[in-house]
């Protein structure tokens, strides 16, 4: 179940996150179709990943994107049941947050060329 939409500020990137903890980062640019009727004058974006994060076991709670785009901050919740309590109540510790970098950032380092995942 998705839990944070956010679509990238350049409108290239959908950010999803979901209540497992996984990420999922698709293309939603439109480009231009060069035949076909004036209704057609768009090829809608497809529908696979481009990057899936699936690391994390926690509840997104936030997807934030960096002005150029060109990072992403997303925020996990860090809840667990406790087992010191008989009726079983969710403790919370807080959340966290992990930013990633798209590998085309100036922030990403020189071996950004090499690595196949889009965000790292």
């Amino acid at each position: 179940m998705p839990t944070a939409i956010k679509i990238s500020p350049d409108g290239e990137h959908l950010a999803i996150g979901f209540i497992n903890g996984t990420i999922l980062v698709y293309d939603s640019k439109m480009n231009a179709n060069p035949f076909g009727r004036v209704s057609d004058a768009y090829v809608p974006p497809t529908l696979e990943p481009e990057w899936t994060n699936k690391d994390n076991k926690t509840p997104v709670l936030n997807i934030e994107f960096s002005a150029r785009g060109d990072m992403m901050a997303v925020s996990f919740d860090n809840e667990k049941i406790s087992k010191d309590n008989e009726d079983g109540r969710i403790e919370k510790e807080g959340s966290y947050v992990v930013v990633y970098a798209h590998r085309n950032s100036p922030k990403f380092g020189k071996y950004a060329k090499n690595d196949k995942n889009m965000y790292s």
